[in-house]
């Protein structure tokens, strides 16, 4: 499976993303802090 993901956050307030993504049958949490 592919593991690449590419997240747009382009015009997004500043703060604390949580992304979850699914792949190869694993879930997983990105966190994401916008400065």
């Amino acid at each position: 499976g592919s593991t690449d993901m590419t997240i747009d956050l382009t015009g997004q307030p500043a703060g604390l993303y949580l992304i979850r993504a699914s792949y190869d049958g694993q879930k997983t949490t990105l966190k994401l802090v916008l400065k």
